[in-house]
């Protein structure tokens, strides 16, 4: 995975938060079709500049673009993918969060917060909120196991 920094002059002169784009049928808003774009062009022109200095057999293909990217350790992310055109919608990735020992509970509730942050803006308000949203369901549980007596 290479993440390209794309610096603040140029964030600022292409990404605008009130931007709509102008292409037909793009899912993005807020302009951000315009940095995945960007990101796609320098993906391929770094895969066509690495493969040139390879010695053959090796040959690297253009893969996916993430964005946004959740890296919580190494081999543990979540992410939208984009592997076609940045005017689509992001298809969720994630990769060694799920865990097949957790009781449905724990896999709705992790997944929904995930799900909260990868669709969102990333806003510290859209943070909160999925901050929020884990707290009130350890909440229901902590009222659910009172209630029963199971975890006294």
């Amino acid at each position: 995975m290479v993440d390209f920094k794309l610096d603040k002059e140029w964030k600022r002169r292409h990404h605008h938060s009130n931007t709509v784009c102008k292409h037909t049928g793009c899912t993005n808003s807020g302009g951000k079709c315009v940095e995945i774009a960007k990101a796609m062009e320098l993906g391929k022109l770094a895969v066509t500049q690495l493969n040139e200095s390879f010695d053959k057999p090796i040959c690297l293909e253009f893969e996916k673009i993430s964005c946004p990217y959740l890296l919580f350790a190494k081999k543990r992310y979540a992410g939208l993918i984009f592997t076609d055109s940045p005017h689509a919608s992001g298809k969720p990735d994630c990769k060694g969060l799920e865990k097949r020992d957790k009781c449905k509970f724990v896999t709705d509730t992790h997944q929904n917060c995930i799900n909260s942050l990868l669709y969102s803006d990333m806003s510290k308000q859209e943070v909160d909120r999925s901050v929020a949203l884990a707290r009130t369901q350890v909440e229901a549980l902590i009222v659910v196991c009172v209630m029963t007596h199971c975890c006294v």
